[in-house]
C-alpha cells in the first residue's frame, strides 16, 4: 500500500474520533495527490468534517474547491453532488450569499 493510500486510510478512521487530525491528515493527501487526476471526493470529505466541527465557511471554501476543480462536462451530464453540498453549505453562511 502505498503512503498516500496509507493517509486515506488514517483519515477516514479518525473522523469520527478525531475530525480535527482526520483534517490534518486529509488536507495532506490532497497536497500530496496527483494534481493532475485529483480526487475531487476529499475535498467534499474535508468539508463534511469542517462541518462536523461547527466552522461552515470552512466547509464552504472547500466544497467551492470541489466544484472549481470539477470539469465542466460533469455539470452536463449528471447533478454534481459537490455543488449540491456547496450550496446547502451557503445557506448557512450569511455573509457569503
Amino acid at each position: 500500500m502505498s503512503k498516500l493510500e496509507q493517509l486515506k486510510e488514517k483519515a477516514k478512521g479518525l473522523e469520527a474520533k478525531d475530525p480535527k487530525r482526520a483534517v490534518e491528515i486529509w488536507l495532506e493527501v490532497l497536497n500530496n495527490q496527483d494534481e493532475t487526476n485529483p480526487d475531487l471526493s476529499i475535498y467534499n470529505r474535508v468539508g463534511d468534517l469542517y462541518i462536523k466541527l461547527k466552522d461552515p465557511a470552512l466547509a464552504a471554501d472547500y466544497y467551492d474547491q470541489a466544484v472549481d476543480n470539477t470539469p465542466s462536462s460533469a455539470f452536463t451530464t449528471t447533478p454534481s453532488q459537490c455543488a449540491t453540498r456547496c450550496c446547502a453549505t451557503l445557506r448557512h453562511v450569511r455573509r457569503r450569499i
